[in-house]
């Protein structure tokens, strides 16, 4: 899901079933969402930071940042680096609070916190659903 500063859900990517990790899905996951965003001509400019926590934290993931013109901010693992667990810009890092508030809307829907469907288009449709309820319980 990528939102904006306001929380203005602007892509939700592609779901993937929960017994994989995220890490691997990342790249993958970000090169669609960036051609999903041009296609409905949305430009993300150069530099713009994208936040992620511990669990997104490899050479991979950051080179794979860098290769879309994004700042990495990503809160260090300290399995993987020995670092002290900060992120490297707090004070935007503090704004994930934005998209974790909307997954934390999304988990109030109980069909959705467990997959009970068993084709993708029906789930995602689940999800357009909850996320147009959200929205309307926002602005009502």
């Amino acid at each position: 899901m990528f939102t904006d500063r306001l929380g203005n859900l602007l892509y939700i990517s592609p779901l993937h079933p929960v017994n994989r990790h995220d890490g691997p899905l990342f790249e993958p996951a970000l090169r669609n969402m960036m051609a999903g965003l041009e296609e409905r001509g949305i430009r993300v400019r150069a530099g713009t930071p994208i936040n992620l926590d511990a669990g997104f934290d490899s050479k991979a993931n950051r080179k794979a940042c860098q290769d879309c013109q994004l700042q990495p901010n990503i809160k260090c693992n300290p399995r993987n680096s020995g670092q002290r667990a900060a992120a490297p810009n707090e004070a935007i890092y503090v704004q994930r609070y934005v998209n974790e508030r909307a997954f934390a809307w999304e988990d109030t829907y109980r069909r959705l916190v467990i997959r009970y469907e068993v084709y993708a288009r029906n789930h995602l449709a689940f999800t357009y659903m909850a996320a147009s309820l959200t929205l309307l319980r926002l602005v009502t």
